[in-house]
């Protein structure tokens, strides 16, 4: 069955069993014959106790709730992208993890696990042939993805899963079990703990991608579950199921100089994704306060804005141009309250779990809104008179994008465009992760700006490929972000393309004179007038056949930005 046998389904069986002409005959395989195939699961209403009760069973085994059935492990094979040559792809390697089979012929597992694949495979836990999916909707943010197998076959007699309802509390220091296949074996293993802790944080997957926390490229911290259940390379992407049978969140990560310390996306969050992708068709990023603000814990600091002794909240120092709350919140207010919940002088909101009170980084209320969401806002403003006066703001929460695209093929794909060997791309999280000079000082500048608009980019020099045109520039020790070429601002990488397209179209003739006509002039950022490279214009055309030539360089400049 697609679906997990209720009580009432168990009930029928064996009323069914009791009912034979001849149940004294009845011997323990005939019994097997009419026994579900699969390990009944209770329904979310039903307790253990009321099971046991309705099935006059003595000895009930708890762990036949367990949809164990539903985990399939994933195999990946897939090649990462090189941003600093852009027209290359490193090389093949696989890896394997863990999904979930829910309904509406789905999977779920982690973003992480399907990470530019290109071939994905799933296996069931009773039947060893692999069957090939693909991923149809990724949330980098949330490490969430869901996998569709396009053949029916898969799916007949498929065991399927149900995520705990958004409206379940969550319980700590109850008993979790995570279902998966870890390393060390090639059979479903389960690993038993506890629900240790509630927190709000940035997720492990998009910071190994490079999201840094405490800058304006960070989208802010989410819900998180940690367990003390083991969860290993290979358990990713699993259920996390509780003693009802309900998948209370998927394993995401461990931290391996720790023992016993493992982290499940909530239920909560993967009804987020899933009801997105199921009304869109994708998935368009978390909902981002886009404020960024101060902490108020110094008396004299509060006490020198004329904050009241008894008031709390945060400073906004600025407000995101693309955000929902531009215009709205303005620099100088004193954020206090989000949807009634008072924000502490850190910055921190109280939320109740299991009868505690636990205080997370404010911005998580905003991360697990799903977009237009109207949400209030308290603030303190001063008035003509220089008084902080109370006012309530209210925004339709949102996504926005941020100066430093984060995820390869979600808000960024390797284009450049090459100039006489000079390579110029976007400044961009793959980018700086797979060159480690891209996280210096000069770099991490862009983590801490804003988008101004949607066409607002950093261009920057990736590397100089060696050829006669353009002896004499080095690219060794820091980063170049263009500014101009030949006087005229560049915008973004797409405008930087229309001007090297005109410019070469202008067939100008080499006559050894210092007319400008005659040379494409680059600046860079930088306290400097002068132009920090110069190229000949006549030459350009016949070095870049030359260097494509030599590097096995299909285009100058990336097509795609011919079509911008």
């Amino acid at each position: 069955p697609t679906r997990a046998p209720t009580v009432q389904d168990i009930q029928n069986i064996f009323s069914n069993c009791t009912t034979m002409e001849d149940p004294k005959e009845q011997n323990d395989s005939q019994v097997q014959e009419i026994l579900p195939p699969v390990r009944p699961r209770i329904s979310r209403n039903c307790s253990v106790e009321q099971l046991k009760e309705d099935l006059d069973v003595e000895n009930f085994d708890e762990d036949s709730l367990l949809p164990i059935g539903s985990a399939v492990q994933l195999y990946a094979t897939g090649a990462d992208p090189i941003y600093r040559q852009p027209w290359k792809v490193d090389k093949q390697t696989a890896w394997t993890g863990s999904g979930v089979c829910t309904r509406g012929n789905r999977i779920i597992t982690n973003a992480h696990c399907v990470h530019n694949a290109t071939m994905i495979q799933i296996q069931r836990q009773d039947n060893p042939k692999k069957w090939r999916a693909r991923a149809t909707a990724v949330a980098h943010d949330l490490d969430l993805a869901v996998i569709e197998v396009d053949d029916a076959d898969f799916w007949i007699d498929a065991v399927t899963a149900d995520f705990a309802p958004v409206d379940k509390p969550i319980e700590l220091y109850t008993e979790v079990n995570a279902i998966g296949f870890p390393l060390g074996g090639s059979t479903l293993c389960v690993t038993k703990g506890v629900i240790s802790r509630f927190d709000a944080h940035l997720y492990a997957h998009p910071e190994n991608l490079g999201v840094l926390e405490a800058s304006k490229n960070y989208h802010g911290p989410i819900f998180i579950l940690q367990v003390d259940s083991a969860i290993n390379a290979g358990n990713s992407g699993g259920p996390a199921v509780d003693q009802s049978g309900d998948v209370v969140g998927i394993a995401s990560s461990g931290i391996d100089e720790a023992q016993n310390i493992g982290f499940v996306i909530p239920a909560s969050i993967v009804h987020l994704f899933l009801d997105e992708v199921k009304s869109m068709g994708k998935w368009t990023g978390v909902s981002e306060l886009g404020l960024w603000h101060r902490s108020l814990e110094a008396d004299t600091y509060r006490l020198s804005i004329g904050m009241d002794a008894k008031a709390t909240g945060v400073l906004v120092e600025e407000v995101a141009p693309l955000s929902a709350l531009f215009q709205k919140v303005l620099p100088g207010d004193i954020l206090t309250h989000i949807d009634g919940s008072s924000i502490s002088n850190e910055g921190k909101v109280p939320i109740s779990v299991s009868q505690q009170t636990v205080y997370v980084e404010c911005e998580a209320l905003i991360t697990c809104k799903p977009k237009g969401t109207p949400t209030k806002f308290g603030l303190l403003r001063k008035n003509d008179k220089g008084v902080l006066t109370k006012i309530t703001v209210i925004g339709n929460m949102k996504p926005f994008s941020p100066l430093v695209p984060r995820f390869h093929s979600f808000d960024i794909v390797p284009e450049y465009v090459l100039v006489g060997g000079i390579v110029f791309s976007r400044a961009s999280l793959p980018l700086a992760i797979s060159v480690e000079k891209f996280y210096g000082d000069d770099f991490r500048k862009c983590f801490f700006e804003y988008k101004k608009n949607e066409s607002h980019e950093k261009v920057v020099v990736v590397d100089i490929l060696r050829h006669d045109i353009n002896i004499g520039y080095s690219f060794e020790t820091d980063i170049k972000f263009l500014e101009s070429v030949n006087g005229e601002v560049v915008r973004n990488l797409s405008h930087l393309a229309a001007i090297i397209t005109k410019l070469e179209a202008e067939k100008a003739e080499l006559d050894n004179s210092s007319d400008d006509k005659n040379f494409v002039k680059f600046y860079f950022q930088g306290p400097s007038k002068f132009p920090d490279i110069v190229l000949e214009k006549s030459k350009i055309s016949n070095a870049n056949q030359e260097i494509c030539k030599d590097h096995a360089i299909f285009n100058v400049i990336s097509p795609s930005l011919l079509r911008s």
